[in-house]
């Protein structure tokens, strides 16, 4: 038999092994991405704005602080692949930091993509923040639910009543 620990250790190596996979795939994605916009934006166009350079730089930014925050999620043992927590946020800045890195080499209309991720932000501060300022019928139960809790008050009751009748 194995025991725990042995499990333990085996787990965590996969863990991290799928992390350092998921981290490479986004650093190489990120080094192509700002190789390309760098590259084609800055060197074959010499014609930029100012608002282009702003733009450009902010996105690179974004993309490589998105990327340090996947490292720390993986420095203190945190798993990549978690839906909604850090790890998560982090993902969809680096994908779309890097989606706008791509397509601004054809339009500098792109930077305006940004604003997904703000929309993406606000919908998921409602989703923790919603529920707390409009507890709706979700506390309410059912008749069905409501029939069966209160058969089992009812057996409780009885089961109480029996134990102090002995």
């Amino acid at each position: 038999l194995l025991d725990q620990d042995t499990m333990a250790g085996k787990s965590e190596k996969k863990l991290a092994a799928r992390n350092a996979e998921r981290k490479m795939h986004f650093l190489l994605g990120l080094l192509f991405t700002m190789g390309l916009h760098i590259g084609v934006v800055h060197y074959a166009r010499p014609y930029n704005s100012t608002t282009e350079w702003v733009m450009s730089l902010f996105t690179i930014i974004m993309a490589v602080c998105a990327f340090g925050m996947m490292l720390g999620v993986t420095k203190f043992g945190g798993d990549l692949d978690m839906e909604g927590g850090v790890s998560d946020i982090a993902k969809d800045v680096a994908i779309t930091a890097d989606t706008i890195l791509v397509l601004s080499t054809f339009s500098a209309y792109t930077y305006a993509l940004w604003l997904w991720l703000v929309g993406l932000a606000l919908w998921k501060l409602w989703g923790y923040l919603g529920p707390m300022m409009f507890p709706g019928a979700e506390g309410v139960p059912d008749a069905a639910t409501k029939k069966k809790m209160d058969k089992r008050t009812r057996q409780s009751e009885l089961a109480q009543r029996r134990a102090k009748g002995k």
